[in-house]
């Protein structure tokens, strides 16, 4: 049974950095980008699950957001390059030598987390073209995301803010998109009903997992608020108060 945490999308490349010096080695490198295999995960849990559950902090966030950012930053790309499309990139600027040249004359806007780097003339901008009819695809839509400080806005404003004004729905690439998660599945070479998934973000991390069939555990740590174990609509399969204890009862 694997485990993957999920925990929102946020300065990516700057945490790039820091989760490939945070990554445990995987095919003999560090900092591959890939999810440890399933073997070694299972490792993991069996011997140090407290020393993870101790890395819920700012450290293991910053690497799980890096895992997610690169996934759906690479999902926008994919397929952005597999239908030949010609874009706008609205991503943070240091991954936008990574992403490519946006295009004169885009014919798709792909909205990523721009962080400080969001300004009015930037999204005025997008909503002019899709206005004109230019699809939008965004990287996320998660609602917001904790830091050392506190909860603070994500991205999913932007995206919220970009549909109902120009009256569009965007195309998601990551979390809560089915995509995401059937993208995991495939790198892990596992099934869904093979697999686990441990988050404290109840739309995004739970909501998104189970409806590709995924059993969703809720943390009460990070991102929980009061009454999402409670949820009428979006119930987990257990909820826990850390991921030390999910663990364990994972485990048996």
């Amino acid at each position: 049974m694997a485990a993957e945490l999920a925990a929102g999308d946020r300065r990516r490349a700057r945490d790039d950095r820091l989760a490939r010096e945070e990554a445990p080695q995987v095919g003999g490198q560090r900092g591959s980008g890939l999810v440890a295999p399933r073997a070694v995960l299972l490792e993991r849990l069996h011997h140090d699950p407290v020393e993870i559950a101790a890395q819920q902090g700012a450290k293991a966030t910053r690497f799980d957001a890096a895992l997610c950012g690169d996934r759906a930053a690479l999902a926008a790309r994919t397929l952005v390059h597999s239908r030949g499309l010609r874009p706008l990139w609205l991503v943070h600027p240091d991954i936008a030598d990574e992403m490519g040249e946006s295009s004169e004359d885009p014919n798709i806007v792909v909205l990523g987390d721009m962080g400080p780097y969001f300004t009015y003339p930037i999204l005025n901008h997008a909503f002019r073209l899709l206005m004109d009819g230019v699809p939008l695809m965004a990287m996320a839509r998660n609602r917001y995301f904790m830091e050392p400080d506190g909860l603070s806005l994500d991205m999913g404003a932007f995206v919220a803010g970009l549909e109902y004004s120009a009256g569009v729905t965007a195309e998601i690439t990551g979390k809560p998109a089915p995509a995401f998660f059937n993208a995991a599945l495939s790198e892990l070479g596992l099934s869904a009903a093979d697999t686990v998934l441990i988050g404290d973000d109840l739309s995004d991390d739970i909501g998104g997992a189970q409806a590709v069939g995924i059993p969703g555990i809720l943390v009460r740590t990070g991102k929980f608020r009061p009454g999402d174990d409670t949820n009428p609509d979006i119930r987990p399969a257990a909820v826990f108060d850390n991921f030390a204890a999910a663990v364990d009862a994972i485990l048996g």
